[in-house]
């Protein structure tokens, strides 16, 4: 049985691009600080703060970036399967998940923004008795107040090989 993704069940929230320490000269805007805050709350950076929550395994983290009934659902051909309707289902789930796969981290290969909504190609990785093994599933998250409301995931599947190069920021996307 493979193993269900979370969250495209679950892709790297962590920047794939080495910053290097850039010179701030005095006539350098300041950015308010309402700005700083907007930015962090901005979709894509709710999205990715709670994949890095999921490497680290850590459920409270991944519920703080959710609504109280936030839906996690797993679509199949023409059916949609609710897995759950609550943080509190969703936490519960999310124990099962981490028991069955502690070792599962996940990659975002690419990501959209478009409003509201989150679209992301995630490649999940684990480790069983030695053994590594991948897949890759597209999710989508759509947040609402600037929390995680509802998150879909597509079925999952093998990666193709151009889905194992990273997300890099300013790179040209493959036609």
């Amino acid at each position: 049985m493979k193993p269900l993704l979370l969250l495209s069940a679950l892709l790297a929230a962590s920047s794939f691009a080495q910053v290097s320490p850039v010179e701030i000269s005095s006539s350098a805007p300041v950015v308010a600080p309402e700005a700083s805050v907007a930015k962090a709350n901005a979709p894509e950076a709710v999205v990715r703060e709670f994949l890095a929550a999921f490497n680290q395994k850590n459920i409270a983290q991944m519920l703080s970036q959710t609504n109280p009934d936030v839906y996690w659902n797993h679509i199949k051909g023409q059916k949609v399967d609710t897995k759950a309707e609550t943080q509190a289902e969703f936490g519960a789930a999310l124990q099962d998940y981490f028991e069955s796969l502690p070792g599962a981290q996940a990659d975002i290969l690419s990501l959209t923004v478009s409003g509201n909504y989150v679209s992301i190609l995630e490649q999940v990785s684990w480790q069983v008795e030695g053994e590594v093994s991948s897949q890759c599933s597209i999710g989508v998250y759509e947040l609402v107040d600037k929390k995680i409301s509802s998150i879909w995931y597509y079925p999952a599947h093998g990666c193709e090989p151009r889905d194992n190069q990273l997300e890099q920021p300013g790179a040209p996307q493959a036609q």
